[in-house]
């Protein structure tokens, strides 16, 4: 309930490098891009406060990579606390993939575009 971690897997540890390793006690929010920490703050505690169906959320983490990730949430009591499971899903390289694809539909208007004004009008 209040953002800190409380536990995750040796795969998160392995797969996103950070600064600070995070451990138990960490803030979610610091590592999220420091542009993203107050949508996702509002978003998770929506989601606590459960005023919103949402539970899929696309994180830029301010990791060495600038890792994306889908978040996915899922309720999860601790204690006397609200508390919530969050699997994450590695999709940097699908993002970069769909960015290289809209610059190259871009090239392509474009190129299309000159060749329409260089040639001659029949």
């Amino acid at each position: 309930e209040n953002g800190l971690l409380q536990d995750f897997n040796v795969l998160f540890r392995e797969k996103f490098i950070f600064d600070t390793p995070p451990s138990r006690g960490t803030s979610f929010l610091d590592l999220i891009i420091e542009s993203q920490q107050d949508e996702i703050k509002n978003a998770l505690h929506f989601f606590l406060k459960r005023t919103t169906d949402e539970t899929c959320l696309d994180i830029y983490l301010n990791d060495s990579r600038e890792s994306v990730v889908t978040s996915y949430l899922a309720p999860l009591p601790l204690k006397d606390e609200k508390g919530f499971l969050i699997l994450l899903q590695d999709i940097t390289d699908q993002k970069s993939f769909e960015s290289r694809l809209v610059q190259s539909q871009k090239m392509q208007a474009v190129g299309q575009l000159a060749g329409g004004i260089a040639s001659p009008a029949a």
